[in-house]
């Protein structure tokens, strides 16, 4: 379940038991899987509820609203990248840096495609409506953002572009998996594993670059 940080709207109701936390699992589920095929203003609370299989009232119960559902389960995604980089720098930190950027372009594929719907949300109304978003959104994603870096740059201090590697991972999937309009060999790429392929060699250069 999320993690609820400090600034965040808080569940109005809790989870306690395991029948509550099954619940607020299948209303993540139901909202990311709508929101992979509509946009958030689009997509209705019933629709969310109808797809949960639980009452509208139950939504309401947990929720203020559904801005509030929006930035709630946003504490699902940011938990999954944060607990991603701490496995990764527990099992992979003497990696060289070309592993490392690997690792980072895999985790971060992979984030995107298992929460699409609810990051692709965020974005949009980051983008549209910046004035909406809590100030712990820009917190959070900075904290994921530095552990990104940090990790890529590992103990070489002399890799000075850590920050431009993970900006061109992250800007990169985030058009090829969220938005569909990548267009770096778009023409020849079919899958995941071969982007990945070609944008974890782009960004190795990037990383390994002497001008920071």
């Amino acid at each position: 379940m999320p993690l609820i940080f400090a600034g965040a709207p808080t569940l109005l109701r809790k989870p306690v038991q395991a029948r509550s936390r099954k619940t607020l699992e299948r209303i993540y589920s139901a909202t990311n899987k709508l929101l992979g095929q509509n946009s958030f203003d689009k997509v209705t609370v019933v629709e969310i509820a109808d797809a949960s299989d639980v009452a509208v009232g139950s939504i309401y119960q947990r929720f203020g609203s559904k801005d509030d559902l929006l930035w709630t389960l946003y504490g699902y995604y940011v938990d999954a990248a944060l607990k991603g980089v701490a496995g990764m720098v527990r099992q992979k930190s003497e990696l060289g840096a070309s592993a490392r950027v690997a690792a980072v372009t895999g985790l971060v594929c992979t984030l995107f495609r298992a929460h699409r719907g609810i990051v692709r949300s965020l974005l949009l109304k980051h983008r549209t409506e910046p004035e909406a978003v809590p100030d712990y959104y820009m917190e959070r994603i900075e904290n994921v953002y530095a552990a990104f870096d940090k990790f890529l740059r590992g103990s070489d201090q002399s890799l000075k572009n850590a920050r431009n590697c993970r900006a061109l991972i992250m800007a990169s999937c985030r058009e090829h998996i969220l938005f569909d309009t990548f267009d770096g060999a778009a023409a020849t790429m079919r899958s995941d594993a071969e982007f990945m392929r070609m944008l974890t060699h782009a960004a190795a250069g990037v990383l390994r670059a002497k001008d920071g």
